[in-house]
């Protein structure tokens, strides 16, 4: 008998609705997963981050995405973000590409 009301229960359309709402938050949420946190990790370490204290992995992280875009924005070589961030660690002409590219996306920017 309960076999015979779950089979009903799971062809209702109402419980095809939920299904299909269900598997696409799951789909959203490992789009941002794969989207954002697997290139901080990548690029970052940041899954190796044991910080403990205080509020400093917060801010180790907000700095991380801060870094982040700032590199996303930077187009004029086509390294990856791992890449673009160790060579504008190790070559300031780099670093200030990454940084005037940021410093002319916003408003009033234009760097002089």
């Amino acid at each position: 008998m309960a076999a015979q009301f779950f089979d009903f229960a799971l062809r209702h359309p109402l419980w095809q609705d939920i299904s299909q709402a269900a598997r696409g938050a799951v789909r959203g949420h490992w789009q941002i997963e794969n989207g954002l946190h697997w290139v901080l990790d990548t690029a970052f370490s940041e899954d190796e981050n044991r910080l403990c204290t205080a509020h400093a992995a917060e801010n180790l992280s907000r700095i991380n995405r801060f870094a982040l875009s700032l590199l996303k924005q930077e187009q004029t070589n086509k390294f990856g973000i791992k890449n673009k961030r160790l060579r504008a660690g190790w070559d300031e002409h780099e670093l200030l590409k990454v940084l005037t590219t940021w410093l002319r996306g916003r408003p009033g920017g234009e760097p002089g």
